[in-house]
């Protein structure tokens, strides 16, 4: 069995385990921007190319990718990125990785190559193969081409630091906020119970719009602009708060989180969650890991390893997936990838 990989940013997804005959496939190489033409919002490039090489060519041209690809200081690749299906906190307000892939070539286990959609937007004909490769985990095809959609950046961002006080309270405020008509870049909750939120435009605009947001909070925040900004979610975006050897990826509902969080905090994990809290990361020892796996399938909520040695990145409540499964055998008939 093969499973591709770039700069092992997210090695949990990554089986190296040499009982199981697994042949790794360095992607590492294939590198470079094949395309991209700044009037169309479009580039096209190979599937190793580090995510920072593409932001910097964007923002060139004052453009960017608003999902904020994790780990692009670390070495993040393009393809490694798609394939484990990881989003920043962009994602609040612009929607995931799944939203902005709109074309893939790819090699499947009989070594054919194959492509899924296109590099225009508006062409999305036959089988829509960008989207079924988002988080696929290399388990359905070796990615070599990518191409996607772009945004004009914000000209000048600001962040708003709310204190509320706990957990509660700063859920509570995070969610009056995601309803609202406001429209943050991002919202996300730092326990013990701080709340960061992002917003984007001109300056003068960024100013008015803070007033809107303390206002529907019904307190005041402390306000970040510049290089202290910037660098603040660089540390989220980028897991540098996660000091711990295992770190994980979990599906949350707000409605659950204060209930995780009591339980998390126990233990003394680190965690944070984006998203308006419809994400959880959690930061923690390899002895915490069954107490952690436990808990997730009694609260029905699904994980998986970003960082950490483990022999299967899963953890937690995983309905069965017979989609998953009946899609995986059409699609690798050779049984060359390792199953999902």
């Amino acid at each position: 069995m093969v499973i591709p990989h770039g700069n092992l940013t997210k090695a949990a997804l990554v089986s190296m385990d040499a009982d199981k005959k697994i042949v790794p496939v360095d992607m590492t190489q294939l590198r470079g921007i094949l395309n991209y033409d700044p009037d169309e919002f479009v580039f096209t490039a190979l599937a190793g190319t580090p995510v920072s090489e593409i932001s910097k060519t964007l923002a060139e041209h004052g453009q960017f990718l608003p999902f904020d690809p994790p780990f692009s200081s670390s070495g993040a690749t393009l393809g490694g990125t798609v394939a484990a299906g990881l989003n920043g906190p962009g994602q609040f307000r612009y929607g995931g990785v799944r939203d902005f892939i709109i074309g893939v070539k790819f090699i499947d286990g009989a070594g054919q190559k194959l492509k899924g959609g296109g590099k225009v937007v508006k062409n999305s004909a036959g089988f829509d193969f960008p989207k079924l490769f988002v988080g696929s985990l290399g388990r359905l095809g070796i990615l070599y081409e990518l191409t996607f959609k772009v945004f004009p950046a914000p000209q000048a961002y600001m962040t708003l630091s709310f204190n509320p006080g706990n957990i509660q309270s700063a859920l509570d405020t995070a969610c009056l906020l995601a309803g609202s008509s406001l429209e943050p870049f991002a919202i996300d909750i730092v326990p013990p119970g701080r709340l960061e939120i992002r917003i984007g435009g001109n300056e003068k605009a960024n100013e008015s719009t803070a007033g809107l947001i303390e206002k529907c909070a019904g307190f005041p925040a402390s306000r970040m602009t510049g290089q202290m900004e910037s660098e603040t979610w660089d540390k989220l975006r980028d897991f540098k708060w996660a000091q711990e050897e295992f770190l994980i990826k979990v599906a949350l509902n707000p409605s659950l989180l204060c209930e995780l969080d009591n339980i998390l905090e126990k233990i003394e994990a680190s965690r944070h969650y984006s998203a308006a809290g419809n994400v959880a990361y959690i930061s923690t020892e390899r002895n915490n890991l069954l107490f952690i796996d436990d808990t997730l399938k009694k609260m029905k909520l699904s994980g998986v390893a970003l960082r950490g040695d483990l022999e299967y990145p899963r953890l937690g409540w995983h309905p069965a997936r017979k989609a998953e499964t009946k899609i995986q055998s059409a699609m690798d008939r050779e049984g060359k990838f390792l199953p999902l």
